[in-house]
């Protein structure tokens, strides 16, 4: 096992070897990301927090690499009327490390977040421009580059054309209901209507990799 504190500064060069030895990491603080700094906004019923993720072995989303906490990690995390949205977690900011690497050309960014994808969008050299949009005006007016007030699907469907990739990180808040369903299938359409537009998706990127999108991933 590989022990280190978190940063993409030092762990970015190996997160991106394809096949990354060993297959648990063992993580210790400070864990300190690009969203750290948000800590303490609020807007309306949005809010920055810190909070903490229990000690424990947890899966990477986009790799079966494992990653063991010895000790409550302290993470930041966007609260939108009561519910988590998004944090920085081990978890969902390697996922969005890997996916806004793999991000080329023009791209339609939907959902800001905590803003994650963005650093990570501007310091890849394959990417020339970025597009976010965002639909819960409480979240961006957290953002320190307000994103457009637009709805993702929207957009991307009046002018999809223009882009090279759409990178999205759209959660339901039920992953075996029908907010699910419909959000897979609109993703699908979305695929089907731009196939020469790379299409990464936290939370189903395996599913796409594999060409397995019609199964549930959670």
């Amino acid at each position: 096992m590989t022990t280190y504190a978190g940063s993409m500064e030092d762990t970015l060069e190996r997160f991106l070897i394809p096949d990354l030895p060993p297959n648990i990491w063992v993580i210790e603080a400070p864990w300190i990301t690009s969203a750290t700094a948000l800590v303490g906004r609020s807007s309306g019923s949005a809010s920055v927090q810190q909070g903490y993720q229990d000690a424990g072995v947890y899966s990477l989303a986009t790799r079966d690499t494992k990653y063991y906490l010895p000790v409550p990690l302290p993470i930041t995390s966007l609260v939108y009327q009561g519910t988590t949205l998004m944090t920085d977690s081990p978890r969902d900011y390697y996922a969005m490390v890997e996916l806004g690497f793999r991000a080329r050309g023009s791209v339609l960014v939907g959902g800001y977040g905590l803003g994650i994808v963005h650093h990570i969008l501007k310091a890849n050299p394959a990417v020339f421009s970025v597009i976010t949009v965002e639909q819960i005006e409480d979240v961006a007016n957290l953002a320190p580059e307000r994103p457009l007030m637009e709805d993702f699907f929207e957009y991307a469907r009046d002018r999809g054309g223009e882009f090279d990739t759409f990178l999205t990180d759209i959660a339901p808040t039920d992953w075996h209901g029908t907010e699910y369903a419909i959000l897979r299938e609109q993703l699908i359409a979305l695929r089907g209507r731009f196939p020469g537009v790379l299409h990464l998706h936290h939370g189903y990127q395996r599913l796409f990799d594999v060409g397995r999108f019609h199964e549930r991933w959670r």
